[in-house]
């Protein structure tokens, strides 16, 4: 299942709750960000966003107009969590921590918005095959080897005939988390072909 570790772009980017509005919207600006975290002695103290600083007088300080309530994901939180705890807290960013808690990055919306978009078989949660070709001709254009496996379930549809597609829906789920789970996401692809 992929994580928020797979996705994450931006650096660690933060303001100091002593910092005017108006370097946090210079900031954000210049780093077409709507939102970052607010960091004092190391830790996530608030989190501050394009629409807390609307209307706002600019030489107020950040801890005036920030979202105190923090809520961080760890990096190892699979992308569908990510996205059911944003919409549970109607949060459009969320700061995002290494395991010993030190900010790794924000994650926004519209950046998961735009992986749970992607073309996912929703049994398996795998690419469909177009997805290999983009992957394939992405590697094709940065000089990259190649080696594609193709693996079939032998006598698969009987089995769904025998067991039920409840039944073979599991045993795909299964292969799948295996499969993914042994592939390294920064040089390899793995998708449901057929």
């Amino acid at each position: 299942m992929k994580t928020i570790s797979e996705i994450l772009r931006n650096d660690p980017v933060w303001v100091n709750p002593n910092h005017a509005i108006e370097a946090a919207i210079i900031l954000m600006r210049g780093l077409n960000m709507g939102g970052l975290p607010v960091m004092e002695s190391e830790e996530i103290v608030g989190i501050v966003t394009e629409r807390l600083l609307m209307g706002e007088d600019k030489r107020k300080r950040v801890e005036d107009v920030m979202e105190r309530t923090v809520i961080t994901l760890p990096l190892s939180t699979s992308i569908r969590e990510a996205a059911q705890i944003m919409m549970r807290e109607k949060r459009n960013y969320l700061p995002v921590t290494h395991e010993d808690g030190t900010l790794a990055g924000l994650l926004s919306e519209s950046e998961l918005l735009a992986e749970m978009r992607r073309p996912v078989d929703p049994i398996t949660e795998l690419h469909w095959s177009d997805s290999l070709r983009e992957w394939a001709i992405e590697q094709l254009q940065a000089g990259q080897e190649m080696t594609l496996l193709f693996i079939d379930i032998d006598d698969f549809g009987m089995f769904n005939k025998r067991h039920g597609h409840v039944v073979g829906d599991a045993v795909l789920k299964n292969v799948a988390d295996v499969l993914s789970s042994l592939t390294d996401s920064n040089r390899e692809i793995a998708c449901r072909y057929g």
